[in-house]
């Protein structure tokens, strides 16, 4: 049932489902974000204030622009990497403005330099209204078949929160637009926070896996599944780890997956694993969109703006993970059990 109701959803709509359980709900829709269309996925326990679900949703979207960039607008924007793109890249960017419609080249020059600066393609609320940064970032994907799902795992959430959700569902559905998905605990059935998007709601039992779509035509590399705070399904190396973690008690409960680190007001970054109260970052590296050599450069400069905020980053190669996890393991424990600072020390591998 899942599988239909994922499959049936349109551009510029919102369909929600209250589910038995929303957690089973989203653990089955790994086959179909892996065969299907380009898909966000992003769940709250609790929900935020509007402002900062707003932000979340816009960085998202971001998420899925930066993972596919230099791709944007079904075009290659290789060109603009440039040193000197202010002066080259003008014929890029007139040529993009007679073609994409609604197209804010002031916007996309910010958004270029973010990329290439290895940041999420945002700028602040002053400079453009979130609203008009989904337009935007929307229209980089250009991939028509775009689908967001946005779901509520705790049993309770204020009315006003549950508003604000559902505000933000519309506004999805009309300014990117995408098909967007709504999933909701079935003890929210009946409240009225929802009834602006509860027109032809369904109920969805627990969910088994939903069987692969044949013949879907996705290209891969124009793919990114946002799954934060959980490993990337797309990523075997974060699978392994996640797997292997369950073999380390002293490191259970220590790590997150995928989770956004702020440094400043504008410089945040997603990574791989981390534990925070110990400042310790895991990065699998090599698969899929890390192996470009831009991506390698961009990698590092990220590295030393964490290690200048007293981070420490182990980094593997993904073959390493997957090959000899138990030594990965291995390593990941001892630097767990290493204070930070510690003392240079040259035999240590």
């Amino acid at each position: 049932m899942l599988y239909q109701f994922m499959h049936s959803l349109l551009p510029k709509t919102v369909q929600t489902a209250f589910c038995a359980s929303v957690g089973s709900a989203l653990v089955a829709l790994d086959p179909y974000a892996k065969e299907s269309a380009p898909i966000v996925i992003q769940s709250w326990k609790s929900l935020p204030g509007e402002k900062k679900l707003l932000r979340q949703v816009v960085d998202g979207i971001a998420e899925i622009a930066f993972a596919i960039w230099p791709r944007w607008y079904d075009q290659n924007l290789e060109a603009l990497r440039s040193p000197l793109m202010e002066t080259e890249g003008l014929p890029v960017y007139r040529r993009l403005s007679g073609s994409v419609a609604n197209l804010s080249v002031p916007w996309l020059k910010k958004a270029v330099r973010k990329a290439i600066g290895g940041e999420l393609p945002t700028v602040s609320r002053k400079s453009l209204s979130y609203e008009a940064q989904l337009r935007q970032l929307a229209l980089t994907l250009s991939l028509g078949k775009l689908r967001i799902v946005l779901a509520v795992t705790g049993l309770e959430c204020s009315p006003h929160r549950g508003q604000s959700l559902a505000r933000i569902a519309r506004l999805l559905a009309v300014h990117c637009p995408a098909g967007v998905a709504l999933l909701l605990p079935d003890s929210s059935l009946g409240k009225g926070e929802w009834d602006s998007v509860a027109y032809q709601a369904i109920h969805l039992p627990v969910c088994d896996v939903i069987p692969k779509m044949e013949n879907s035509g996705t290209d891969k590399q124009a793919y990114h599944l946002c799954f934060l705070g959980k490993p990337h399904p797309c990523s075997p190396g974060e699978q392994e780890l996640a797997k292997q973690l369950g073999h380390y008690p002293q490191l259970q409960g220590l790590f997150e997956f995928n989770k956004r680190i702020r440094l400043s007001p504008s410089r945040e970054y997603t990574v791989d694993m981390v534990w925070e109260a110990g400042r310790l970052i895991v990065e699998v590296d090599g698969y899929q969109f890390h192996s470009s050599r831009v991506s390698f450069v961009q990698d590092r400069r990220r590295d030393r703006d964490f290690v200048l905020n007293q981070y420490r980053i182990m980094r593997f190669a993904h073959n390493e993970v997957m090959t000899d996890p138990a030594l990965v393991m291995h390593q990941i424990a001892e630097a767990v059990n290493t204070p930070y600072p510690f003392p240079l020390n040259e035999d240590r591998q």
